[in-house]
């Protein structure tokens, strides 16, 4: 059986409940991520974003390679690219990491429909947030939380999975698809417009994740509107390159290391199409 791995904003090996799946169920998995023109252009459009964005994408080609895969790139609105790569693969199914924002859930359903018409199915996993269902934190009479306090009471209390180690291993890339290439800022129209940019990439965020639990987390309480180069900010990970479930982990459990390999089971996975 062949898969698919989705990447969105998840760019990264580590802590990645979707990739984990379609290891564990099909022999080949082919990762990819569709350039849409929707997130580059019009409302949305950004050099700095895209420039951080293509930094994450080359980083992720990276560790995949060096784990025998590596990032297939394709141009244009997922509901037509990926109906037509799992045609061109053989895929059965496709994985992705669940969204919570409009845009992204309205993004899946166009996509879910479309593989559904080809007779693909679309798997949804938690790995965005440190609580893998936050809508679910309620109040006692079972609606949202409007109000931070008690909705981050609740929040403590939510359960937490295991944080998923990065594979040793992946099948390597077979003749088809063709790989396609990331391309540059420039190609995309558009242009970097920050000085000193803090660099893209799961090593990068996973290096600036470690120098924060190291240090400046523990002045946070304290510290936390400090500007973002000099204070604990300067320290973060950035949201699209190391997984927040991992840093909250680290952070209550300070002498664990994630390297574990990949369990026989994923859990928390879905069957949906947002």
């Amino acid at each position: 059986m062949t898969a698919i791995v989705w990447f969105r904003r998840d760019l990264r090996v580590h802590e990645h409940p979707a990739l984990r799946a379609a290891l564990d169920r099909c022999e080949h998995v082919v990762p990819v991520f569709c350039f849409d023109d929707r997130l580059l252009h019009g409302r949305h459009e950004s050099g700095p974003r895209t420039q951080f964005l293509l930094e994450c994408l080359h980083d992720l080609d990276s560790s995949l390679r060096d784990r025998g895969s590596g990032l297939v790139i394709r141009h244009g609105p997922p509901e037509r690219e990926l109906p037509a790569l799992a045609e061109e693969v053989g895929a059965t199914e496709i994985h992705f990491t669940a969204d919570v924002t409009p845009f992204a859930r309205n993004r899946g359903e166009r996509a879910g429909r479309a593989l559904t018409e080809a007779g693909v199915a679309l798997h949804a996993h938690p790995g965005l947030t440190v609580v893998d269902a936050p809508g679910e934190v309620r109040t006692q009479k079972g609606k949202p939380q409007t109000v931070f306090t008690p909705y981050y009471k609740g929040w403590l209390g939510e359960p937490r999975r295991e944080v998923a180690g990065a594979p040793r291993t992946m099948p390597a890339l077979r003749a088809k698809p063709g790989k396609g290439r990331i391309p540059s800022l420039e190609s995309l129209g558009l242009t970097q417009e920050v000085e000193d940019p803090l660099p893209g990439g799961e090593a990068a965020g996973r290096k600036r994740m470690n120098a924060f639990l190291r240090g400046a987390v523990a002045d946070y309480a304290s510290n936390h509107d400090a500007s973002p180069r000099i204070g604990p900010r300067a320290s973060r990970p950035t949201c699209a390159s190391a997984a927040c479930r991992l840093a909250s982990w680290r952070i209550a459990c300070p002498t664990a290391r994630d390297r574990r390999p990949f369990a026989a089971s994923s859990p928390g996975a879905t069957s949906t199409s947002r």
